[in-house]
């Protein structure tokens, strides 16, 4: 009994939802690990190391493939724990979120799979790499989400209640929000290309994009600043319209992050993308899509609060009692 309360406590899913997707954090980051240190075909077969073995031969190179390759594995199962789960919770929006992360995982074993067939070419570096950026993202929205089980509304307790906006204001927050994600997938899917263009292929002798690295990483760092500029003006707008304090200040987390993988990038560009620098630049990247994604889903549920707050019965019976009113005062005069 007391197993089962903890398997249908709201807390207890949204803990291991982020341990899920700390867990694919970590998959990202085996992953450079195993392009920096150039073993990127350590295992030269799929799904075995070798062709000859499904354990990898005690070769460096080898062992670090070998060793990402049982952190999927590892991940795959808590992914699919959490597809049970959400089964079992019988939560539409987990189900479809973990369903997602099914789907993406899917994906991205197959890409796995063509990355080592295709000797690393870098179109499927770089969407074996995107595909693990969704499934972050989907694991944010599961975060996000999983505190609202069995809740007939959400808890606001962070929003502000007393909220009012017109529809000017709604359109432009929306706009701008909408405008930040998508600015960041291009952040990202730009840093893929400057990865495929740039010194650690992965393997000694695999292909390179046939673009100049110094070219792609200024185009990188011009997306980069339009998403800051384009977070900066949201920030701005929702705070002087009073925004809930909790949204504003993961408006500020991710500018803060934004900056801070900026400077990350400049140090790599300066330095010619040394290995550690690099590993840390991936795992930023990381960190600010979450972030990001964080602060667009609180500003959402302030906005579909509001609507609820407006159109609520109270604000109504308020609206009519005002009117009423007004109406004595004019019959008074």
């Amino acid at each position: 009994m007391q197993l089962t309360n903890k398997l249908t406590n709201p807390k207890t899913f949204k803990n291991f939802s982020v341990w899920m997707t700390r867990s694919i954090i970590l998959l990202v980051v085996t992953g450079g690990i195993v392009r920096l240190t150039e073993s990127g075909l350590g295992c030269a077969d799929w799904p075995n190391c070798t062709k000859n073995s499904f354990i990898a031969p005690l070769k460096y190179h080898a062992l670090v493939e070998d060793a990402n390759r049982f952190v999927v594995t590892l991940v795959s199962v808590i992914i699919i724990l959490n597809f049970i789960w959400a089964i079992k919770l019988r939560h539409k929006q987990s189900i479809i979120t973990a369903s997602t992360i099914i789907g993406l995982l899917i994906g991205q074993i197959f890409m796995g799979a063509l990355v080592v067939y295709s000797h690393l070419w870098p179109p499927f570096v770089m969407l074996h790499f995107f595909l693990s950026i969704l499934m972050i993202v989907a694991g944010v929205i599961q975060i996000h989400t999983s505190s609202k089980l069995f809740n007939n509304a959400s808890d606001k307790s962070d929003l502000n209640s007393k909220l009012r906006l017109n529809q000017i204001d709604r359109h432009n927050i929306n706009l701008m929000s909408k405008l930040a994600v998508a600015m960041t997938f291009i952040v990202i899917l730009v840093g893929t290309a400057v990865t495929g263009a740039g010194p650690h292929s992965g393997s000694i002798g695999s292909k390179r994009l046939p673009i100049s690295y110094i070219k792609i990483a200024f185009i990188h760092i011009g997306v980069v600043s339009l998403l800051f500029f384009s977070l900066a003006t949201l920030v701005l707008y929702i705070s002087k319209l009073e925004f809930s304090k909790d949204v504003i200040k993961w408006g500020y987390f991710s500018i803060e992050a934004l900056m801070a993988q900026a400077a990350v990038g400049l140090i790599q560009l300066i330095f010619h993308s040394p290995a550690l620098v690099v590993g840390i630049h991936l795992f930023g990247a990381c960190a600010v899509i979450s972030i990001i994604f964080e602060f667009y889903l609180l500003v959402i549920d302030q906005l579909n609060f509001t609507d609820k707050v407006n159109e609520s019965p109270v604000c109504v019976s308020n609206i009519g009692d005002a009117n009423e009113g007004n109406r004595s005062v004019v019959n008074t005069d």
